[in-house]
């Protein structure tokens, strides 16, 4: 990875790759060894997915790639464990689909539908230079970096714009304030600007979207 690059892959593809990431920089502020075993397990497919983080992907994927939805996920119309169910289960895997439950799909159209509705989102969409679930790999050094961005825009009055989607409990300022601190958005918010330069890519500001995950999902930029 000695060449700094920028590409739209898929999210197991970026996950395979053994590098620093935010996430990564997490686990090392935590113990090195949780990180050691964080780098160890790329790659191997072996984690397992939970329900926030289906509903994390399934809200991402509505809000930004619309027209791929259909080919990653679909509303489960049996419950798991009866006879249909369990067909239903197999079938979906056999073809690479995630099932859904109801209630989630209708949480992540709402929050998906708020996010496209606010300011920011909508000058980013109507920017020539939009771009959606890229990754960046490059290399600080002899350490490899990598990077997933939401979403990259010139924007009115901010210029390029790295934008990150944060689904939440609670959108308000006072709430947001202690998720920056505990969640270390401000490191992502460096890691990302720092992997855009890599590329050539000057971002001049970085936004963070909340949005609530139950109705009627308000929005916070």
């Amino acid at each position: 990875m000695s060449v700094a690059r920028i590409l739209r892959d898929s999210p197991e593809e970026y996950h395979a790759v053994k590098a620093l990431s935010k996430s990564g920089m997490d686990e090392l502020l935590r113990c090195p060894a949780k990180f050691k075993l964080m780098l160890d397990n790329m790659g191997n497919g072996d984690h397992e997915q939970t329900d926030a983080m289906l509903c994390g992907s399934l809200f991402h994927a509505m809000a930004l790639e619309p027209d791929a939805v259909g080919e990653r996920y679909a509303k489960r119309t049996h419950p798991g464990n009866t006879k249909a169910g369990k067909e239903e289960s197999k079938a979906a895997a056999e073809i690479g689909l995630s099932l859904v439950l109801p209630k989630m799909w209708a949480d992540c159209e709402g929050m998906a539908a708020a996010v496209s509705k606010h300011p920011l989102m909508v000058a980013a969409h109507r920017a020539d230079d939009f771009m959606s679930e890229v990754s960046i790999y490059w290399n600080e050094g002899p350490v490899p970096c990598k990077a997933r961005i939401d979403a990259v825009a010139t924007l009115p009055m901010f210029g390029l714009c790295a934008i990150d989607l944060k689904s939440t409990q609670d959108s308000s300022p006072g709430a947001i304030e202690k998720s920056i601190y505990q969640w270390g958005y401000h490191r992502q918010a460096v890691w990302y600007r720092r992997a855009l330069r890599a590329v050539g890519m000057n971002a001049h500001a970085f936004a963070l979207m909340f949005v609530e995950k139950t109705p009627p999902y308000v929005v916070t930029a």
